[in-house]
């Protein structure tokens, strides 16, 4: 296990239980509560949610690469672009508790991406 991988399964997991999961499955009337906003059409939730897995299926694509001692450059990038981006939103734009959690946790991720980057050698060494 690597501090790459690490960073990455946790990003993986976290965001696949309270984001990706909940905007494919959960009712309209659910994600509005939770949003607090609101569609017309249930697709927006559902179009956002296969978004979020296609970026965990990115993330995914790293750990190999990982635990091999290559640091993926490509999906740090996009990780710090969506985690900062999303964060920044949150902050600014978001509503509630949940949302401000979120932005937190999305803000951890950025940092913890920065600091990757910073020490790409040293975050793909196996820590056991």
């Amino acid at each position: 296990m690597t501090y790459f991988t690490a960073l990455l399964l946790l990003k993986i997991l976290v965001s696949l239980v309270f984001v990706g999961i909940p905007f494919l499955l959960l009712s309209k009337d659910r994600l509005q509560i939770i949003t607090r906003s609101t569609h017309e059409n249930v697709l927006f939730y559902r179009l956002y949610g296969v978004a979020i897995m296609a970026l965990l299926v990115a993330y995914g694509s790293a750990i190999p690469l990982a635990q091999q001692g290559h640091f993926s450059w490509g999906i740090a990038m996009m990780g710090l672009v969506s985690n900062l981006g999303g964060s920044t939103l949150l902050f600014h734009l978001g509503k509630g508790k949940q949302s401000m959690v979120l932005a937190s946790f999305f803000g951890f991720i950025t940092i913890l991406l920065l600091f990757s980057m910073v020490f790409s050698d040293a975050v793909v060494t196996p820590i056991f």
